[in-house]
């Protein structure tokens, strides 16, 4: 959820258990910045490693004593979980948005969009300074070499850098447009 909602920090905590879900006090925290073009499962492992170091440094100072902080309820988040229903992508949305979607449903359930009756899954995407004033969704190149470039409903032009076609393997964009050319002008989503 953090890279779905674009935050830029990440981090993990160690606390005391208690009766409610995570409402006991806070002994240790560790934070991170979550990269520009992060996946949440790069930053899942990622925050792996960092709560086994936090935990390991609790362990060690635990019996030293460390500062109980409790927790504040107006700062607590509960959020849903994902489903296949949020996959869909809705180019019609800022690009930054389908960047997050791309990057926050990797590894799963994974965004997809459709090249008329063909389902693909988009597992990663970069950020361009790029505009086009056509409609959202609309292949404005599609080039092995350059990559495949859609425009969003901001007027954003986002490059999707890794795709698959349900049942096949996940490959590079130029890679995929190697095998299925297409044409600029072609409006994903449809």
């Amino acid at each position: 959820w953090m890279v779905l909602n674009g935050e830029q920090t990440a981090g993990v905590t160690t606390m005391y258990m208690d009766r409610g879900l995570d409402t006991g006090d806070i002994l240790l925290t560790s934070e991170t910045p979550v990269g520009e073009n992060e996946t949440a499962g790069e930053l899942f492992d990622r925050l792996a490693a960092m709560g086994a170091d936090l935990l390991a440094e609790t362990l060690k100072r635990l019996p030293q004593g460390i500062a109980r902080t409790p927790q504040d309820d107006a700062q607590s988040t509960y959020v849903s979980v994902l489903s296949k229903e949020m996959s869909v992508v809705d180019w019609s949305k800022p690009a930054q948005h389908v960047h997050n979607q791309i990057r926050g449903l990797d590894p799963w359930p994974v965004a997809v969009t459709t090249r008329g009756d063909v389902r693909l899954k988009l597992f990663q995407s970069r950020m361009t300074d790029e505009t086009a004033q056509v409609p959202a969704g609309t292949v404005t190149v599609a080039d092995p070499k350059k990559g495949l470039f859609v425009a969003c409903g901001d007027g954003r032009v986002l490059q999707i850098t890794e795709i698959q076609m349900v049942g096949k393997k996940r490959m590079a964009a130029g890679d995929y447009l190697r095998g299925h050319a297409m044409e600029p002008g072609t409006v994903l989503g449809c």
